[in-house]
Parts: structure tokens; sequence; C-alpha cells
């Protein structure tokens, strides 16, 4: 005779959403002591005592502190990425010129929409900690790459009017720089988050490389 036996998979759910809603508030929490302290200024103390748990309990979600800043790296560096895709979907823009300056207001939109996220990835790429070089560098390069062929791809799709003579790779590079440091000093507050201060550092940017 066959015996059924119940399987309480309610509770099962139960369990797996508050691991994940720990998870994520470890991360929350760790993010934005990253931000304000850096890697080596926080530690899994700090950590702990802000989302209020044990260390043994944090060392349940993640092995280490290094684990915890890896997986932000990431998170972070996935959500600029879908965000780049999503701005390219949503643009009705025809040339290189008006298909760059999209790509520009569609990360200063990720910089509100995520300021945790944008600051951390910018002040990792321009201030790297020793003895997370590699970690970093490991990120930067896949991402880096991947962001780099897509919208390459994107700005390759346009028409060819008003198309600046420099080379679409080294076009994207000046973007790249002009943008990190843009975002870097609005971070800091050494410049106004304006449209105004926007289109007069984009229109500069954009006269400097045609």
């Amino acid at each position: 005779m066959l015996h059924v036996v119940e399987v309480n998979t309610r509770g099962r759910r139960k369990s797996n959403k508050r691991r994940g809603n720990m998870v994520e508030g470890i991360k929350s929490i760790a993010l934005n002591l990253f931000n304000q302290w850096g890697y080596r200024g926080t530690t899994v103390r700090d950590i702990c005592n802000e989302i209020e748990i044990t260390a043994p309990s944090l060392y349940y979600y993640f092995d280490s502190k290094e684990l915890i800043f890896s997986n932000l790296l990431e998170d972070s560096s996935e959500m600029l990425i879908e965000h780049v895709k999503e701005t390219m979907e949503n643009c009705s823009e025809a040339n290189a010129p008006e298909k760059m300056k999209a790509l520009f207001n569609g990360l200063l939109e990720f910089n509100k929409k995520y300021p945790a996220h944008a600051l951390f990835i910018v002040k990792n790429r321009c201030f790297e900690e020793k003895g997370l070089d590699d970690l970093v560098a490991s990120y930067t390069e896949k991402y880096g790459k991947e962001l780099t062929s897509i919208v390459s791809e994107f700005v390759k799709s346009s028409q060819k009017r008003r198309m600046p003579k420099t080379s679409v790779n080294d076009i994207i590079l000046a973007f790249d720089g002009f943008t990190t440091g843009y975002m870097l000093q609005l971070h800091q507050g050494l410049i106004n988050d304006t449209p105004e201060q926007a289109q007069k550092s984009w229109d500069l940017f954009w006269d400097g490389i045609k």
C-alpha cells in the first residue's frame, strides 16, 4: 500500500523568501557602508551592527566580506548593462551624435534611479583599493567588453550623417572617460545635477571629438 507524504511547500517558500530578504538586506547595508567608508574601512562587525545580526549569522549567507563585495560588483555591473540596453531599445534617434547623447542621458537616469550602485561603480573604477585590484579589474574587463560591444553595435547602426571621422572604438573610449568623470563630479558635488549643466558638458565633449 502506498503512503502519500505531504510536503510543506508553503513553509519552504517562506524560508527561501526570508533567506532572500536577508541576503538582499546584507548587500544593501554593505553597499552603503562601502560607499561611505570604503572596503578597508568597513568591517564585518559594522555590517552586522547595522542589520542587527551576529557575525556567525552573516557567515551563514556569505563566506566573507570579499564575497559580499564581489556580489555587489556583479549586481551593479549587470544593473548598469540592463539599463543601457533598455535605453538603446527605447531610443528612436537616427544618427551617432543623437544616439550618444541618448546614452549619456540614460546614464544620468541610472545615476538618479540607482545612486548607491552608480557611486559604487564609479568609486571602484577610479579608486581601486589595495588587495582588490585584481577582483575589480576582472569585473571591469568582463563587463567593459560587453558594454563596449553593445554600444559599438548601437552607434554603428546609426546613419553616418554627422558622424565624426574618429573611429567608433575611440569615440566609445572617450565617451567612457567623459561619463565616468562626470558621474564622479556629480557624486562629489563639484557640478550641479541640472539639465542645463548636462547639456553644456555634453556640447563641450562632443565638440571636442568632432
